[in-house]
């Protein structure tokens, strides 16, 4: 059952505690008080009311929440199921990377560009999260940052475009029905210090601006030159996120509604698909250049491309492979004996193991120099 547009199940969920922290953290000043309700009045534009309901006991609950976030959403320029969905989770802040481009307008996407999108969210979430407490050009271990991410999780997509949402839980206040005349000021209330997940997505945020506005600014140079929260692990994050066709990818944050959002910081950054040669070249320019050491890897294989010679099947194939800090597709090019063995444990889904240097580009990675390619 739906209440203009929005599913009343959802609604009669939504608690009235957070949509007053919610909104008051946006600005909204409570002006006056009802038998059982509230009225808030918007901070940009001064005929704008809504009325919050203070008890899930009344028959109309479920409207005149409805109601609200109706209204408050078209001040907000946000879709209504997109604040009905943040209001429900636990405080929380909300990332939103939408791929726009001809093929996700049905909200998919092909397989292999949706885990590229997954894979690069996770890139940027660790990287941002080292970046947070110490910025550097580039980090050689993302993975001391795991346990971070393993307490994210990941929400519903969206349509109109393939929009993966990262959901990271921040220091909640607790949330006690109480009587409202003694209801504290939450969203206002002054903190000892940021929460870790909040310095993650700020610092995600800015970063992705920074990168975008370089770029529209012509700074490039500026950007590579200097110390912030750009890496290169950030820019390759964003490669791996890359539309396939024209499009634009779109990085939107929503703010937990327990705390201020935070100050100089973009709600969104839309990347042309035409910024990523220049986020290539950033990628390139932050990486530090060092030979490739030998190293094993496990993996499996995920495409063959090979060619017949002399009666004979030899040549490149894609293994996806582990690495220290994520998985990887890398490229290697197999003799005979080994491109067989190849197709047979692609065949039966089997995993192999190799030894060799693994190269890194900014979009792409090969295997070099390889030795002791075996079904595990």
């Amino acid at each position: 059952m739906l209440y203009k547009g929005l599913p009343v199940d959802s609604l009669k969920h939504v608690n009235y505690i957070a949509v007053r922290n919610y909104i008051k953290s946006r600005g909204w000043t409570r002006i006056g008080n009802g038998t059982g309700t509230a009225l808030f009045r918007s901070p940009s534009d001064p005929d704008a009311e809504v009325l919050l309901p203070l008890s899930k006991m009344f028959s109309d609950y479920s409207m005149r929440i409805g109601d609200l976030i109706l209204a408050v959403s078209e001040i907000e320029q946000i879709p209504p199921v997109r604040l009905m969905a943040d209001l429900l989770l636990p405080p929380s802040d909300i990332l939103r990377f939408s791929v726009q481009a001809t093929d996700t307008s049905s909200g998919t996407v092909q397989f292999d560009s949706g885990m590229d999108l997954y894979a690069g969210i996770r890139t940027a979430m660790l990287s941002s999260a080292r970046a947070a407490e110490h910025p550097e050009k580039y980090f050689e271990r993302l993975k001391d940052s795991d346990d971070f991410v393993s307490q994210c999780r990941l929400g519903q997509t969206e349509f109109g475009s393939f929009t993966a949402t990262f959901v990271c839980p921040v220091e909640a206040l607790p949330e006690i029905d109480v009587q409202p005349d003694l209801f504290a000021d939450l969203a206002h209330a002054p903190t000892a210090r940021e929460p870790f997940a909040r310095k993650v997505t700020r610092t995600l945020m800015q970063a992705v601006a920074i990168v975008a506005n370089a770029i529209a600014n012509d700074t490039v140079a500026d950007l590579i030159a200097s110390t912030g929260p750009v890496s290169a692990n950030l820019c390759e994050a964003l490669l791996r996120m890359e539309p396939v066709q024209d499009g634009q990818l779109t990085v939107a944050s929503s703010w937990a509604r327990v705390l201020i959002p935070p100050a100089d910081t973009a709600a969104y950054v839309v990347i042309p698909k035409e910024y990523f040669g220049p986020i290539a070249e950033i990628a390139t320019a932050l990486r530090p250049s060092k030979e490739p050491k030998d190293a094993p890897f496990v993996g499996k294989v995920i495409t063959l491309a090979g060619q017949e010679h002399d009666g004979e099947l030899s040549g490149p194939v894609t293994l996806y492979i582990l690495t220290d800090d994520e998985p990887v597709r890398a490229r290697v090019s197999l003799s005979h004996d080994d491109y067989m063995k190849a197709y047979d444990a692609h065949g039966r889904m089997t995993a192999v193991s190799i030894t060799g240097k693994l190269k890194r580009a900014s979009r792409s990675a090969e295997i070099i120099d390889y030795t002791d390619f075996k079904l595990v």
